[in-house]
């Protein structure tokens, strides 16, 4: 389906759980954020979730990356999390009038690799055009054509890959799709796993010695977690969920995936789930009426952050951490206004600092406007980025 703006990967998902469930859940404009960093802000916590100090010199060189949508271009930015007001434009890009990009950067920071839709096209699902740039906004160049735009190309351990997906529409409204690699030194395109049907299949991991893609495949009989291997071998290595799975996320340490499974039926809740890959254990973390957006895992950590709308688990919402088991009570990271949303996006390497959104709207299928914040986790501050247009995370750059 077309990419079109304002759009983000927390409002992405926000928009598809509700489709999935037939509700909207209302919730109040935001007029402040509170950010209530008591419990953790104190070192002794911040160990307790295995985040440890950084060094001056490592916290000075990461960078938050973001792009700006403004219509017919995007621009591509950073900034340091210590001097936010002050970014640096990486480069421009031009795309089709209404539709943005979906970027991610290499995993030492070097290079954005990302997706668009070129002028004078209108599918965002079949025209996609694969990109690399250096940081630094050089040496930009074209990979792959006829991709599918919708989701952010997922980089190898090694750098020296991004998986992707094609989108194969045909007649009686199916469409296939497969898994394209790209070597994004060579620009060598294969295909390891070939067309199949279904709702979708979505990359979001790599082995660690990048030889092979972990994926999920939602289709009549669930959604399973597959891996495959650059030669095309594949194999089954866990059956997710019954119904329809989303928001998955590697460990960092390659052997577990978080995900949200949207509900089966009316009496169903939402449930935040966690998979073993190399054994199937499938542990639940919460359930509820309301999803839990865009689950990250903690750097360095087993600990999982997850953005709540106001219920049950949180009276006025905001962002919690799950320990590995689950069974602990969360804790709050961030709380947000009455009725309000906090969406948490991603950390550098040394978790310091968290990258969130925050939504405001009259409903989770109409948002009116998206902030991109940082969470300082050691100075209990929550920093605005005020760039023109509508602002997306890419990543983290340096600090390891």
């Amino acid at each position: 389906m077309p990419l079109s703006h304002p759009r983000g990967p927390a409002v992405d998902a926000a928009r598809a759980a509700l489709r999935a469930c037939g509700v909207l859940i209302v919730v109040a404009l935001i007029a402040v954020v509170l950010l209530l960093m008591r419990a953790v802000g104190a070192p002794a916590a911040l160990a307790a979730h295995g985040f440890t100090a950084p060094s001056a010199a490592t916290q000075a060189a990461s960078e938050l990356v973001y792009s700006s949508f403004l219509g017919d271009r995007s621009e591509f930015w950073a900034a340091s999390p210590t001097a936010l007001q002050q970014p640096r434009r990486i480069a421009p890009v031009s795309h089709a009038d209404g539709f943005g990009l979906r970027a991610s950067l290499s995993p030492r920071g070097r290079h954005i690799a990302y997706l668009t839709l070129p002028r004078g096209s209108y599918d965002g699902a079949t025209q996609g055009v694969l990109w690399l740039m250096a940081i630094d906004g050089s040496g930009g160049r074209t990979l792959a054509e006829g991709l599918d735009a919708v989701r952010a190309p997922v980089w190898s351990p090694d750098g020296r890959r991004v998986a992707v997906r094609r989108a194969h529409p045909e007649p009686g409204d199916v469409t296939r799709y497969s898994l394209v690699v790209v070597d994004v030194a060579r620009g060598e395109v294969s295909v390891p796993l070939p067309p199949m049907a279904g709702d979708g299949i979505y990359p979001f991991g790599w082995s660690d010695d990048s030889r092979s893609v972990y994926l999920a495949v939602i289709a009549s009989g669930g959604t399973d977690f597959l891996r495959v291997g650059l030669d095309g071998s594949s194999a089954g290595l866990v059956h997710a969920s019954d119904g329809i799975a989303r928001d998955f996320r590697l460990a960092p340490d390659g052997t577990r995936v978080v995900y949200n499974e949207a509900p089966s039926g009316a009496a169903s809740p939402y449930r935040l789930l966690t998979a073993a890959l190399t054994t199937g254990q499938i542990t639940e973390l919460n359930r509820g009426a309301e999803p839990l957006l865009s689950p990250l895992w903690r750097p360095g950590s087993a600990s999982i952050v997850a953005g709540s709308g106001p219920g049950p688990l949180l009276s006025g919402g905001g962002l919690v951490e799950f320990g590995a088991g689950g069974a602990a009570a969360p804790t709050l990271l961030l709380a947000a206004p009455q009725g309000g949303l906090a969406v948490p996006l991603g950390w550098p390497s040394e978790g310091r600092w968290l990258a969130a959104q925050q939504l405001t709207g009259s409903n989770l299928a109409r948002i009116t406007s998206a902030r991109l914040v940082v969470v300082d986790q050691v100075g209990g501050r929550t920093l605005p980025i005020t760039s023109a247009g509508y602002l997306e995370f890419v990543g983290w750059s340096g600090g390891g």
